[in-house]
C-alpha cells in the first residue's frame, strides 16, 4: 500500500479533495497511519491498475 501513495493522492486530487502533501497527508504520515490503523484505507485496482475508491 505505501507504493500506492502517489495514486491515492492523485485520486484525491481528481475527486476535488485537498491532499496536504506537505502536512498531514505527506508520505511519511500516510505510511504511519497505515501502520497504526491498517484498515483505515480500502483501495481497489481495476485491470488497468488504476486506483478506484471503495466505500
Amino acid at each position: 500500500m505505501p507504493d500506492d501513495y502517489d495514486a491515492v493522492v492523485r485520486l484525491w486530487s481528481e475527486a476535488g479533495l485537498d491532499a496536504r502533501t506537505t502536512g498531514r497527508d505527506r508520505r511519511e504520515a500516510f505510511i504511519l497511519q497505515l501502520e497504526r490503523f491498517p484498515t483505515l484505507f480500502l483501495i481497489a485496482e481495476c485491470d488497468d491498475s488504476s486506483v478506484v475508491p471503495q466505500i
